[in-house]
Order: structure tokens, then C-alpha cells, then sequence
């Protein structure tokens, strides 16, 4: 696949794209601190983030609705696995499975952000964390064409 031209998929291949690439990375680069056991990422997209979370993982489940090239070095050294799916829901994760789910930049896209938040709550464990990232609708400057809302603090909270 080539590269998906929005602004919602940034590639490190593309100086143009380099503050919106580090942006996403400062996270994964923060996540990578705490996570540890099975980590599902949801929308996981170029797979940049695989590199910085899987090595602290005991397992990493990545999933995006479109190909993520996953080196065959990375995955040797990893225990990683590759769903290609939309989600909700997320299809092929077991009930209570999974220690981290990490989604960065995702749920502002899910039509059904209800759904897409109790799925993570179904494959995550007893204590299970979840770590997200999404724009604040108060420190946007302009509405992205690409996002079905976008929330303020409040919301979010409310809706966690």
C-alpha cells in the first residue's frame, strides 16, 4: 500500500511531516515508560509506534483497518501480531487478555466511540490500563474534515 495521503496519517519518510511525526512519537516515547505484559495498539497506522512499545511488551497486538508493514527483524525479536480490521468492534482479542491498550489519535475517527471504548474495556484485565490521546476541541485552532468530533476534557471524562 502507499502512503495514505490525509493528515491523519504522518510519515517519518516526509520531512514536511516532521513536527506532526514527532508529535505522535512524544507519546509512544511517554507509553513506552509504563507498558509492560500483552499491549494492544489500536490504530496503530505506519507502525512507528510498534517500535518504541513492542520490545517492553511480553506480546503486542497491533491493529489498523489498513496494512501496517511490520519488519520480519521486528517481529522475531517480538511477540507481535497484525489484525487488519475496522473497528468497533475489536475482533480477534479475547475477553480480559490484555494489560495496555494504547490508542493514540483514534477515537475522535469511531462513529460509535460508546462501542469503541467498551470493547477496550471487554480485552482489557482486571487493572488493565488504558492509554489515549485525543485532540482537545478547546486548543484546536480548526475543525478537521477527517474527525467525527472531536471533545473537550469534560467530555472525555464522562465518557470514560
Amino acid at each position: 500500500m502507499g502512503t495514505i495521503q490525509t493528515a491523519e496519517r504522518s510519515s517519518h519518510l516526509d520531512p514536511s511531516e516532521n513536527v506532526v511525526y514527532q508529535r505522535h512519537l512524544i507519546a509512544y516515547k511517554e507509553a513506552a515508560k509504563i507498558v509492560s505484559g500483552t499491549v494492544l495498539e489500536v490504530g496503530s497506522g505506519e507502525g512507528y509506534g510498534i517500535m518504541e512499545l513492542a520490545p517492553k511488551s511480553d506480546k503486542y497486538i497491533a491493529v489498523d483497518k489498513y496494512n501496517t508493514a511490520i519488519s520480519d527483524e521486528l517481529k522475531q525479536a517480538n511477540d507481535i501480531t497484525f489484525i487488519q480490521t475496522e473497528v468497533p468492534p475489536l475482533n480477534g482479542i479475547e475477553d480480559n487478555s490484555v494489560d495496555f491498550v494504547v490508542t493514540f489519535q483514534v477515537v475522535e475517527h469511531i462513529q460509535n466511540d460508546k462501542k469503541f471504548l467498551s470493547e477496550i474495556y471487554r480485552v482489557l484485565k482486571p487493572g488493565g490500563k488504558l492509554i489515549l490521546t485525543t485532540p482537545n476541541i478547546l486548543m484546536s485552532l480548526t475543525r478537521n474534515p477527517w474527525h467525527i468530533r472531536e471533545y473537550t476534557p469534560a467530555q472525555m471524562k464522562s465518557l470514560l
